[in-house]
This record gives structure tokens, sequence and C-alpha cells, in this order.
């Protein structure tokens, strides 16, 4: 009975927040819920997510939605990695939903507020959701995509690869990419061990997070610059995940806006531009980076955090996305030695006190 309770409430809640947009909404209200009841997998993820959206609208019973949830999304990841090949024309739809619903699985789980509160996510369950991350890349189809009508929004940029962030931008100098600068000082003080290749050393792996993360930056603020009322509009109508949020509210910032106005980004069109080049960040990690992670290792945890700060804009009020910059900085701040938490004040109060990483002071 718990399984149609939560297909219920995926019908006539979950599937409401998952796009801005009715006919997206239409989508995920009913053609989702029917090929589910054609795959097992996909029926997996749906109730793994509903369980997950429940436990948030549900506040008293969080922890056992949360659980249950944990249950569901074990038995997709499952068959997910043991079927993959599988995959063909008949079925590819519901492999390109579940790759949708282990996205917004694999961000959730980290932006639980309950796992906040209770310092229960730790260093490891950051490194497994940039992992899904990957995996989501795995299974993506494009085809699959045009389909569906999902060619732009958050999985766009996966879609499309990670190419668009190696392409030349307009140099950009500011608070954030000057505190870059001393990340990479920071990393290089790193040992450099003799028996490992470049390719495999943890000083590599950081200083190859923090060029990307640099690049991620600046896709962020050239999609912000560069789209055009009508392109923001058009990206937030055929968003395939959406964000729960409002309709357009105001046109996107120009290059020369002020400080005070850094606020639009909280609008839709805005997160959502910055949402496409966000997510792209987790995909460019190398393994070693992803394990250093996992491990605790002090120079990636500092790196993800200024991460996080850099994301924070780009949350929007979305049930997945919203608190996750705070929740990777509780994560840091609970693991980071306390010789380390110097390194993370920068983006700590970039973080809470919603301070664009832009208009942030050289120090803190």
């Amino acid at each position: 009975m718990q399984s149609v309770r939560l297909f219920h409430h995926f019908c006539q809640h979950t599937a409401y927040h998952m796009s801005s947009n009715p006919p997206t909404t239409d989508l995920w209200r009913k053609r989702v819920p029917d090929v589910a009841c054609s795959h097992e997998f996909l029926m997996h993820g749906l109730l793994a997510c509903s369980a997950l959206h429940y436990a948030r609208t549900h506040p008293a019973q969080g922890q056992e939605f949360t659980l249950v949830s944990t249950h569901y999304q074990t038995l997709a990841l499952q068959f997910f990695s043991n079927r993959l090949s599988d995959m063909n024309e008949d079925n590819v739809e519901a492999y390109f939903l579940l790759a949708t619903f282990i996205f917004v699985l694999a961000i959730a789980t980290i932006s639980d507020p309950l796992a906040r509160q209770n310092k229960s996510a730790e260093p490891k369950d950051l490194a497994q959701s940039f992992v899904l991350l990957q995996g989501v890349k795995g299974i993506l189809d494009a085809k699959a995509a045009e389909k569906l009508g999902q060619h732009d929004g958050p999985l766009a940029a996966m879609l499309h690869g990670t190419d668009d962030l190696r392409r030349p931008r307009p140099s950009h100098v500011s608070s954030f990419t000057r505190r870059l600068d001393r990340l990479l000082g920071l990393a290089r003080e790193l040992e450099s061990s003799m028996f490992l290749d470049i390719v495999n050393n943890p000083q590599t792996a950081c200083i190859l997070a923090l060029e990307s993360l640099r690049h991620t930056y600046y896709g962020c603020i050239d999609a912000n610059n560069s789209a055009s009322p009508m392109a923001a509009a058009g990206a937030a109508a055929t968003s395939s995940l959406g964000s729960g949020m409002p309709g357009p509210l105001e046109d996107p910032r120009s290059p020369a806006d002020s400080a005070s106005n850094r606020a639009a980004y909280r609008s839709m069109q805005d997160a959502e531009q910055g949402q496409r080049y966000t997510w792209l960040w987790p995909l460019t990690l190398t393994q070693v980076f992803m394990q250093l992670v996992d491990s605790g290792n002090y120079m990636a945890l500092i790196i993800v955090a200024h991460y996080a700060a850099m994301a924070r804009p780009y949350e929007g009020p979305s049930w997945v996305t919203k608190g996750w910059a705070q929740s990777v900085l509780a994560i840091v701040e609970n693991h980071l030695h306390p010789d380390k938490h110097k390194w993370i004040a920068w983006p700590k109060r970039s973080i809470l006190e919603e301070i664009h990483v832009d208009d942030m002071p050289e120090e803190t």
C-alpha cells in the first residue's frame, strides 16, 4: 500500500513541482507514470523521488520517508548499473526519465534540511552525489531528449557535453577569480608523489578541479550576461525539470549591473541559465578528485565549499536545489580540521549572508 500511496503522491503533488511549465507538468503527471508502469526500474526512480518529496513536505515523517526514498533509490541504481547495456530504441525514453530522477535525487539528497540539521551527511555522501551526476551523463540520450521536448533546462548542458566550458570566453577578473588564484597556490603546496603519474596525482587533481571551476564560473556569468529576455523566457518555457519556480520576473542583468541588482539571480530565467553551467562542474571532476572528497581531503573540501558559494545564487526556490549550498558547507565545516577553517571563511560568509561571489571582499 505504501507504493500506491507514493505513486498517488507523485501524480497529485510531486509532478507539479518538477516543472513550472504546464505542458511539461503534464508530461510528469501523465506520461511519466504511464511509462513507469511498464518499466519497473523507472517506477523505483519515481517512488524514490516521490518519497523524498513527501519527506520534505511532511517534516514529522521526514526521517521515515527519507529511508523509504533511499530504499527505492538503491533498487533503481542497482538496475541502472546492471542493465545499462540493455538500452535500446524501445526503452530509451524510460532510461532518459530514470536519468532525470537520478539527477533530482543526487541533488536533493544533499540539500535535505533534515540531514543538515542532524549533521548526518558526510564527505562520502557528497562524493557519491558527484558520481551519480557523472552516471547520469552516461544514460542521457539526445534523441530521447528531443522526443520529450526536453532539450533545455538543467539537463541540457549534460546532453551537449562539457566542451562548451572549454570554448574561449572573455576574461573576467573578479573577487572570485582572485580567490581561485589563492586556492591554486594552496593546492600547489600539496605533496606531489613521485610514485604517481601526473593524472593520478592529488595535486594535479585539485589544480584541474580549480581550473574547471573557473571555466564553470565564466560559463555562468556569460550565460546570464548574453541571454536576452526572449532567450531566457524560452529556456524557462522548455525546462526539463523546471525549478518549481514562478515565471520570468525580470530581465537578466547586464554586465554593468550594480551589486544591488545581483539579486536578479533569484529569478527563474537567471537561475535556469546559470544552472545549465553550474551542474557541469561535477562532470569534469577526475576520479582522483572524487576519491579525495570521499576521504575528506582538506584541499578537496575547500574547493567544494567554494563551488557551493558560486552555485548558491542559481539554486532558486525549488525543493530539489534549495539549501544545497548550505548543506555542502555544513558537510565541509563538520569534517574539515579546525586548522583549515580559515580557508572556508570566505565561502561560508558568501553562502550564509547570501553575498554573490563577485561582491565578496578580497579577504574574509
